[in-house]
């Protein structure tokens, strides 16, 4: 299902925790147009896809579900962009969220079925976000440059002019959830404030748990990283180093080269184990 955020208390910092069925997971670094990029990925019939990313010029991304009765068939030959090319060109060339609007999707619409629909938050470094969603009349562009921008699985659409206590969407208790506590903050917003959302907004029973969960400090382009809601121990992930290291809760040290190939989650559990 998936929670997701971005927090400009002082230097940039984002978070997601990505909620599943038990899945195989995959960590990775690839480099395209001179861009590092991290991926979140997970198996689907036999292939590691994306889900959530940051780039080396300071832009998060994140896809999630969206459950919500709004109406996105679309009528006619409109001119459509697949949701994951949105996420792979936003990934492989933006510096700011304009760029996705303007150059990624400019007039094309969202190809989300009846079915299946999903929204997709952007962040970039310079305080600005965008959650995208599709809607019967085309793309919605929900632009902030408040302090915290959050997204579960409801439609954020829903929340234009409303109460948050009016909204009755799925994930809308994580939402008010993760929103308090950044809105809350006073003191400087660290990673470990960060790991105190994700923790908070977790889902630990029923079929669909938190899988992994992320903090980035955009500043130093590091990734922190923990594996199947184990909190104590987390890893450090350098986007320009292309490395990954134990950082805490871990009896011993290791270290290990990220690429394109990846680590996966069998990979981290064996060095967890010992």
């Amino acid at each position: 299902m998936c929670t997701s955020f971005a927090c400009y208390n002082n230097a940039p910092i984002y978070g997601m925790n990505f909620d599943y069925n038990d899945v195989k997971l995959k960590f990775n670094i690839v480099n395209q147009n001179n861009i590092n990029i991290f991926q979140i990925m997970f198996q689907i019939e036999g292939e590691y896809v994306p889900t959530a990313g940051f780039n080396s010029n300071g832009i998060f991304g994140a896809a999630q579900v969206m459950i919500s009765d709004i109406e996105t068939f679309v009528e006619g030959n409109d001119d459509l962009i697949e949701p994951y090319l949105v996420y792979k060109k936003a990934m492989e060339n933006a510096s700011d969220i304009e760029y996705i609007m303007d150059n990624v999707i400019g007039q094309k619409r969202l190809n989300y079925s009846r079915q299946l629909k999903g929204h997709q938050l952007y962040a970039d470094e310079f305080g600005q976000t965008v959650i995208i969603e599709p809607s019967k009349s085309g793309n919605t562009y929900l632009i902030s440059d408040k302090k915290n921008t959050v997204m579960t699985n409801f439609s954020n659409s829903e929340l234009i002019n409303k109460d948050i206590n009016s909204i009755n969407g799925f994930g809308i208790d994580r939402y008010i959830t993760a929103t308090k506590m950044l809105n809350n903050i006073q003191d400087k917003f660290d990673y470990d404030l960060a790991f105190e959302v994700l923790e908070k907004t977790q889902l630990s029973e029923g079929e669909i748990t938190t899988q992994c969960s992320i903090v980035i400090k955009q500043d130093s382009m590091d990734i922190f990283l923990c594996v199947r809601r184990d909190f104590n121990k987390i890893w450090k992930i350098s986007l320009n180093d292309k490395t990954i290291e134990t950082y805490r809760g871990f009896k011993r040290y290791k270290k290990m080269v990220i690429d394109q190939k990846g680590v996966t989650d069998i990979d981290l559990g064996l060095v967890s184990s010992n």
